[in-house]
């Protein structure tokens, strides 16, 4: 009688009082109750059961989400994430729509990979405003020292830097005259 629900009655005569529920996931619309009247009808329509709806999460920057099906947000769904690229998951893949219309975890977040620190060069130094995904470090070498080999290195998606370490090598001055006898 009543689609992801039941009605419960013993006796449909004249007086006679049906009581509907719902499945779990589904909530009731319409009376709870129905008497069936001296004109042979009932005393409201049969109601309808409806699919428990959660709420749309809020997704940070970074995150994907991946419905299960078409009705992503009802009742037993799941919603799976994943990061862009240079991002790491922090927090539960998959959340599940429960019967209360509440996601059984919170959203979680993506957050930038981290590259290890970089050595500093012997004879300069290493500028870098963080160690993650997307920064770029700058070599930079002391008064009376040049460098030899990049001079930047950028974190990588993969938590690698794209290039090694810089040199800084001593410079030989030219002002030098050697006199040979």
């Amino acid at each position: 009688m009543v689609k992801n629900g039941d009605a419960q009655g013993y006796k449909f005569t004249l007086g006679g009082i049906v009581n509907f529920t719902c499945d779990p996931g589904f909530v009731l619309v319409g009376a709870n109750q129905a008497e069936c009247l001296s004109t042979g009808h009932w005393s409201t329509p049969a109601p309808k059961c409806q699919v428990v709806r959660c709420q749309t999460p809020t997704l940070r920057d970074n995150i994907l989400v991946q419905p299960e099906n078409l009705q992503p947000n009802v009742y037993n769904s799941r919603l799976t994430f994943s990061c862009k690229a240079g991002f790491q998951l922090r927090g539960s893949t998959t959340i599940r729509c429960l019967a209360n219309a509440q996601w059984d975890d919170v959203v979680p977040i993506c957050e930038a990979v981290r590259c290890p620190p970089l050595p500093t060069p012997e004879n300069g130094g290493v500028e870098v405003f963080a160690f993650t995904y997307g920064n770029t470090a700058t070599f930079i070498c002391f008064p009376g020292y040049s460098l030899v080999g990049h001079i930047n290195s950028t974190c990588q998606a993969n938590a690698t830097w794209d290039h090694a370490v810089s040199l800084c090598r001593g410079k030989c001055i030219s002002s030098i005259s050697v006199y040979m006898h």
